[in-house]
């Protein structure tokens, strides 16, 4: 019994009340912003009005690249400091899930899977549905896969190609293409690499997100105050870059700072923290674009920040034990009552399906706390 005391005790947290959803929505928007005035924040914006309020102040050691995951319906916080990520959700409440490393980037893929990596780059992270950690490795499984050495600062994923996006930035702009096997743990095929300039100083990627006819957009940041094209969409498939939008010269240098694209606005959003807003932008426009929210972040030049829109979850809880439709302390008696045992995958609280109830499970159960509800 002391399990179950312990693990609530220390992973369920009470947030911040919503500003009006009863649970992630599709469309939703999340700014992970370091720089909002009671300290490293998410903020959620409703990108219908421009609304927004603070979710949940994070913790000390957090960091604002934040992702959202489909899969667990989440926010997922990386806790660089702490061997940690933060499993965030629609109330502000949240979940701890320990980690073998320090998570300084992730991207959630939305079939449970989520890809990130430590204070380097190299190895590169793969955490399955169960909260379990391993290595991706290289095409023959027994390398670890060792990405080149472009600096990279933000992680992508193209569900078309099945592939992991790495972002750097060196004296010009990287991006490496992993095509990935069908349980996404080593490479499928050769690397893609390409480098890029999209104006006279080097851009770093600071968004990178699902776009309008199946490319990604891509949204660019550089130390320049000029008008410049720093929304592009990126073709996965065959690697080419198209202008989707420039913004400037109103901006400071390094102010574009975190970016998505929203298909309920048709229209990129943007991050500017040196006049503290968030734009939107159409395609082929250029300029200051529209304002859809003011005073979003702390503001200031190089702020670090990442925005992220709600794709919709799949509307099913994985770790319901008892097919009631909701993971709540049902679902953790059942488990508790066969720990330790050896029972037919799937059933009696074994949640990741391998025949053992145990931590695998039981991590698996509380990271999908209050599913359905």
């Amino acid at each position: 019994m002391c399990i179950r005391a312990c693990v609530l005790a220390g992973s369920l947290a009470v947030g911040a009340p919503s500003i009006g959803f009863a649970d992630f929505e599709e469309g939703q928007l999340f700014l992970g912003s370091f720089g909002w005035p009671t300290g490293p924040s998410i903020v959620e914006i409703d990108p219908a009005t421009g609304n927004h309020t603070v979710l949940r102040v994070m913790d000390p050691g957090s960091t604002p690249y934040i992702t959202y995951d489909a899969w667990r319906d989440k926010i997922v916080v990386p806790e660089l400091n702490a061997h940690q990520m933060s499993l965030v959700d629609s109330d502000g409440s949240r979940i701890v899930v320990p980690l073998n490393f320090r998570p300084r980037r992730l991207v959630a893929v939305g079939d449970g899977r989520i890809y990130g990596f430590d204070t380097v780059a190299a190895p590169i992270r793969l955490i399955d549905e169960n909260n379990q950690v391993s290595v991706v490795m290289e095409q023959d499984g027994v390398t670890p896969f060792d990405p080149p050495d472009v600096n990279i600062n933000r992680l992508g994923w193209d569900q078309a190609e099945n592939a992991l996006l790495l972002f750097g930035q060196t004296s010009t702009t990287h991006m490496v293409k992993l095509p990935l096997t069908a349980a996404g743990d080593q490479l499928a095929g050769p690397i893609e690499q390409i480098s890029f300039d999209v104006s006279a100083s080097s851009s770093a990627v600071v968004g990178a997100s699902p776009g309008p006819g199946g490319q990604m957009m891509l949204v660019l940041d550089n130390n320049e105050n000029t008008e410049s094209p720093r929304m592009q969409l990126l073709d996965v498939s065959t690697m080419t870059l198209t202008a989707y939008a420039s913004n400037g010269p109103y901006i400071g240098a390094a102010a574009t700072n975190a970016g998505c694209y929203s298909p309920e606005l048709d229209r990129a959003v943007v991050l500017d923290t040196f006049d503290n807003v968030l734009r939107t932008f159409s395609q082929g426009q250029v300029g200051d674009g529209a304002v859809l929210a003011m005073n979003v972040s702390g503001g200031g030049s190089g702020e670090e920040a990442q925005l992220v829109r709600c794709i919709g979850s799949d509307g099913i809880c994985h770790a319901d034990t008892t097919g009631d439709g909701v993971v709540n302390f049902a679902d953790l008696n059942e488990l508790l009552a066969h720990w330790g045992q050896s029972v037919t995958p799937g059933t009696n609280g074994d949640v990741s399906g391998d025949g053992v109830v145990d931590f695998i499970d039981l991590n698996a159960l509380l990271a999908a706390w209050e599913c359905g509800l």
